[in-house]
């Protein structure tokens, strides 16, 4: 063991506990552990074992091992210089060790030994593509060889000759070439001097006549050579042969891989054909390898956009059945759709404090834009991510469309999804930037209001947005950007003309203020949010009642208005009721099941205050939904339970609600009432009731 060679402090047990459990079991462990420690040298720890593994080729010695780490500078080193040249080779090692592990170790090997590491880590994105494919690459292939006879070439070189032989397709034509100046062929030089003495004769020109005449020297000369060749001439000839050799054979192997990438994805994708700039494109490649690995449903659907795309149509499928209907549907509704169908540049200057950046925002309208959407970003939509499915969605689904910015060079500044709801609103998600996101902001702020106006449609903070063609699709959640209205600054006329309006005639003002733009449902959160309006009650009221005048009074709108009213504590419940009771009961079961910024205290008091009977009703509807989704208000919806069964004078059930929810605090993280707040409850309101 290795207590019987060392003695083994505490820092060294903990180093060798790791090293046994990160490192193979089939490895001689304590055996190489000791070799480290001989050798005063400390594994680093980004080191991919699995990689390693495959460049032992089967040989566990500890000198093989040592070798190994030593080679691939695998130690912590104190030198900053050693450390970043280590640090540049190890870019390498995944490669070596999977060409190792198809049948090329030997070619690995000459390109370390000869330090060309470089020409190796090139290998990896093929590698990566097979990983992203789910495929094996495919291990060498030697060309065909047939005897050759090297006799006129000098003994020294007939080794690298025979690699030569081996592993090249014109051996015989690479010998000659590399060989020609320093090992002449009778035969091919005077042939060649038979050939450029006719030609000299019939050479007319005085310069050409001087170059002819001085190769015809070099040639006679070389035919009559007999010098032998220097050691260290004749080993520097070895050396090219064998790059040759085994620089051919890595590219031989290239260009198998590639038929064989191209062959998957063309079967997989089920494409009539692949285009030479397709797999030239780097991030194409990786985008159509990603598209290989989804399920059938997404396949198909890439198949058909990509299909449009060879066919230079139109890539967002307008066409097909589904999107076609839900194109009609908007225009049925009065919105104009070219816009959103066009892909019409809007050029741009934000200035960002520091410089005034010209952009240009418009929708991607090549497929392979809306697959790399991830990619840009780094983010979960990226080509080797998890959410990679969901890009398929937004190019083949009509009612989601990507947006980009692009700088004064042409480079991609910023992305985002914009998506229709199934309520007709325009919603923007997450958006990114490659720098100034601000300004980006400012730019896709104005980008939403050229749609809204050039559409007739309105911007929304929340809403669901269907899907049409695809099976399934990530909702990163909305995050739309609310519209600038210059007329709700702190120092615009139209604040402070609102203290003194009336306020039925507050909305009408507003309209008047942010003209020629009209007023919309964002425009109305954004205008409740101002402290002059969220402290008075008539002027909510007031906001109310015109905006049912003007058709404005969504589920959205009332629910701000009526959350507004509860958190001033002085307008009694009663009068709120009529605001929220056509549509309470259904928000807070979306706010207990799936979105639960929707949920909160205050509605389920006003509603457990006006009707205990429709809170009945949300509570047979929430409980199994909640049990499914683990609701983290599994508690809480058990005590409104009992305080409506108590309210409608049935404490027996009351209590048995109670004690569920003591129980279901546990089972929900910890969230909302605890057991001694649930059991004080349950003490104090029973015992009123005599229970």
């Amino acid at each position: 063991t290795l207590c019987d060679r060392h003695r083994v402090d505490a820092e060294c047990a903990k180093a060798l506990f790791s090293f046994l459990r990160y490192t193979p079991k089939h490895w001689p462990q304590v055996d190489f552990f000791s070799a480290l420690l001989e050798q005063q040298l400390e594994l680093i720890d980004s080191v991919d074992v699995r990689e390693f593994d495959a460049l032992f080729a089967g040989d566990y010695s500890v000198d093989r091992f040592l070798a190994l780490v030593k080679v691939w500078g695998l130690h912590a080193m104190d030198d900053e210089a050693a450390e970043q040249a280590a640090r540049e080779k190890r870019t390498a090692l995944p490669a070596v060790a999977r060409l190792t592990a198809v049948g090329f170790g030997e070619v690995a090997d000459y390109f370390m030994e000869s330090g060309q590491w470089q020409v190796l880590g090139k290998l990896q994105p093929i590698f990566a593509l097979f990983s992203n494919m789910g495929l094996l690459a495919p291990s060498s292939v030697l060309p065909a060889s047939s005897a050759m006879d090297w006799s006129a070439y000098p003994d020294a070189l007939q080794p690298a000759l025979l690699h030569l032989q081996r592993y090249h397709l014109a051996p015989q034509k690479v010998a000659r070439r590399i060989l020609s100046a320093h090992c002449p062929q009778p035969d091919a030089l005077q042939q060649e001097i038979v050939v450029l003495e006719q030609k000299l004769v019939g050479c007319l020109e005085p310069a050409q006549q001087q170059a002819m005449a001085k190769r015809l020297l070099n040639l006679k000369q070389r035919l009559i050579a007999t010098g032998a060749i220097p050691a260290t001439q004749l080993e520097k000839l070895s050396g090219k042969l064998r790059h040759a050799a085994y620089s051919n054979l890595l590219e031989s192997w290239q260009r198998h891989c590639w038929q064989v990438i191209q062959g998957h994805i063309q079967e997989r994708l089920s494409l009539p054909t692949i285009p030479t700039a397709w797999m030239q494109d780097k991030r194409h490649k990786h985008s159509l390898a990603a598209l290989c690995k989804l399920g059938e449903r997404e396949r198909s659907l890439a198949s058909l956009l990509l299909r449009a795309n060879l066919a230079g149509e139109h890539q967002d499928l307008r066409y097909v059945p589904k999107n076609q209907e839900w194109l009609g549907s908007m225009e049925r509704a009065g919105i104009n759709m070219q816009p959103w169908l066009q892909s019409s540049p809007l050029w741009l200057e934000i200035e960002t404090g520091e410089a005034t950046l010209a952009l240009r925002l418009q929708f991607a309208d090549d497929v392979f834009d809306i697959l790399q959407m991830g990619d840009h970003f780094e983010t979960c939509l990226s080509h080797d991510q998890f959410n990679f499915f969901s890009v398929v969605a937004n190019a083949a689904d009509l009612n989601k469309r990507v947006v980009y910015a692009y700088d004064a060079a042409g480079r991609v500044f910023g992305r985002c999804l914009l998506g229709i709801s199934a309520e007709k609103r325009l919603l923007s998600f997450h958006s990114y930037s490659h720098a100034h996101y601000a300004a980006f902001e400012k730019a896709l702020n104005q980008f939403l209001t050229m749609l809204e106006q050039s559409m007739g449609i309105q911007r929304g903070s929340t809403g669901r947005i269907p899907l049409l063609l695809a099976g399934n699709w990530y909702d990163d959640g909305v995050r739309t950007l609310l519209p600038e209205y210059a007329a709700l600054a702190p120092a615009s006329v139209f604040r402070k003309q609102l203290k003194h309006l009336s306020p039925a005639k507050i909305l009408s003002s507003f309209q008047q203020a942010i003209a020629p733009l009209s007023i919309t449902e964002e425009g109305i959160l954004q205008l409740l949010a101002l402290d002059e309006i969220q402290s008075s009650s008539t002027c909510l009221f007031g906001i109310h009642l015109q905006a049912q005048q003007m058709g404005l009074a969504s589920v959205v709108v009332s629910d701000k208005l009526v959350e507004t009213l509860l958190t001033l504590g002085s307008v009694p419940h009663s009068h709120i009721w009529s605001l929220a009771k056509d549509w309470i009961v259904e928000r807070l079961l979306h706010g207990l099941t799936d979105d639960l910024r929707l949920y909160s205290a205050s509605k389920m008091a006003l509603l457990l205050s006006q009707s205990p009977v429709m809170l009945l009703g949300l509570v047979r509807k929430a409980v199994p939904l909640m049990d499914k989704s683990y609701g983290i208000y599994q508690s809480d919806i058990h005590v409104y339970h009992a305080r409506a069964l108590l309210a409608l004078h049935r404490p027996h059930k009351a209590e048995t609600a109670y004690r569920m929810a003591m129980q279901r605090y546990q089972g929900s993280g910890g969230m909302g009432m605890k057991p001694e707040q649930v059991s004080q409850e349950m003490a104090e309101r029973l015992g009123i009731m005599g229970y």
